[in-house]
């Protein structure tokens, strides 16, 4: 038998009127029992814990039928709940065996766990505020979270969704937990944003924890942002592992197309299904002093072997330029410019296009540059000649092995000419210079080249 407290609840919940009045009466309920001191009338707060706020448009205010309503109900099973330390709204170990529609309800210190919903479950446009308990509940049957509000930490732990599950538009702002929970239907998270903002300075050891979950029937994370901008915001907790998917199992095709990762997410001794969808997906820059920038890399090596094993050549690059970016906080001077270089140069052996401009770049440079010299002293009638003549040897530097500009090579003559008007110290200075230089952007390059369009 349930207590009091929930009997009340359950008793609004079933009432026998349309969900536009339940929504009303359960409202308008909260906004004239809850104590004031947990109320806050203002714009949702930063800081979810200091109180819950009004549904848009205010708290209803209920007529005097309205109100007769509300204490009938609480005459018949067992009174008004009282605020206590225990859960608000305790509807632990709970039966429902015919659809629940929780859709636009306020719900306080709620706590579902051990709840078996053996029927649909609407919680459309749903706000939770202060800790919510799902932790070893049972959806027998379709549950739409679409819309709905977590102000704070939500615990999802060893849920079992049987059928389909849908958490589209999901605002999470404390850190939500779905550890070891099984989904043995079809998950959309799509749009959700899991963001835990700042909970009056207490730790958050994540923003969305996925561990151990089992996603049997293929999962969709479509636009999902997993952690604020640590660049826009200073009021948002930026804990180490935004989101943590270590020890899950994806046993179908799952999508993070158009996803944000604010900071790397956690894939260790995950298993993912080979039709896994990384595209379009917005990765985190390496921030300039991160204090878990070891931790990244880890977790980018791991993703990186993950997609070598699955022989996702573009997606295993992707993984091995943001692990190299975290790199670049770890090591030691020379070795982070270098890195520096390499990214800048050909984005790490993966971009053509900034291989190709820096390649051609070089030696068009170097081609002004000997021109400059050269016109110094030479006649107004030769300029063009001159000119071509200043990037001829410049790309000949640039190929020294090739002897372009050597005796009996193609570009002798433009050689000769530039000898004969520029300073030989500049000549021989840019010539030294770019046969270091060529061979190398000519080989990154070619890097690319390979990268980008090997078979295997």
């Amino acid at each position: 038998m349930p207590n009091g407290d929930t009997a009340f609840w359950l008793a609004l919940l079933g009432h026998p009127c349309d969900q536009e009045k339940r929504a009303r009466l359960w409202n308008g309920y909260i906004g004239w029992k809850l104590p004031p001191a947990l109320r806050r009338e203002e714009a949702r707060s930063a800081r979810p814990h200091d109180g819950v706020t009004a549904p848009l448009g205010g708290w209803p205010e209920l007529t005097v039928d309205e109100i007769s309503e509300l204490e009938t109900l609480a005459k018949e099973h067992g009174g008004f709940p009282t605020w206590r330390d225990q859960p608000y709204m305790a509807f632990s170990g709970s039966s429902f065996e015919s659809e629940v529609n929780l859709s636009d309800l306020t719900l306080v210190d709620a706590d579902f766990s051990n709840v078996q919903f053996h029927a649909p479950v609407d919680l459309e446009g749903a706000r939770f505020f202060m800790r919510a308990r799902f932790k070893d509940a049972t959806f027998g049957a379709i549950a739409f979270f679409d819309s709905t509000h977590f102000e704070s930490a939500v615990d999802f732990d060893r849920v079992q969704f049987t059928d389909f599950a849908e958490f589209l538009s999901v605002e999470f702002n404390g850190a939500a937990t779905f550890d070891a929970a099984s989904f043995r239907s079809q998950v959309r998270f799509n749009g959700a944003k899991f963001v835990a903002r700042d909970t009056g300075g207490l730790p958050v050891p994540y923003h969305a924890s996925f561990k151990g979950v089992d996603f049997r029937g293929g999962g969709s994370f479509r636009n999902v942002v997993f952690g604020a901008d640590p660049t826009q915001t200073e009021k948002l907790l930026r804990p180490r592992r935004l989101a943590d998917f270590s020890d899950a199992r994806f046993h179908a095709a799952t999508a993070f197309r158009g996803a944000v990762f604010n900071g790397a997410p956690a894939f260790f001794n995950c298993r993912l299904h080979e039709d896994t969808d990384f595209s379009r997906v917005r990765w985190p820059k390496a921030m300039p002093r991160s204090r878990d920038a070891e931790y990244e890399i880890r977790a980018w090596e791991r993703l990186e072997l993950m997609m070598s094993q699955l022989e996702k050549p573009l997606d295993r690059h992707r993984f091995f330029r943001l692990k190299m970016r975290s790199r670049r906080l770890t090591d030691g001077r020379f070795l982070r410019m270098v890195n520096y270089l390499f990214d800048v140069t050909s984005d790490y052996g993966w971009s053509v296009t900034r291989a190709s401009v820096t390649w051609i770049a070089h030696w068009l440079v170097a081609g002004l540059v000997l021109f400059v010299n050269a016109g110094q002293e030479a006649a107004r009638g030769d300029t063009l000649k001159l000119f071509t003549a200043a990037l001829g040897v410049a790309f000949s530097n640039a190929h020294a092995f090739l002897s372009l500009a050597g005796d009996g090579g193609y570009l002798e003559s433009c050689r000769e000419l530039i000898g004969q008007h520029g300073h030989g110290g500049l000549l021989a200075t840019v010539g030294v210079t770019q046969a270091i230089l060529g061979p190398v952007l000519l080989f990154l390059l070619l890097l690319t080249l390979r990268n980008r369009f090997r078979l295997a």
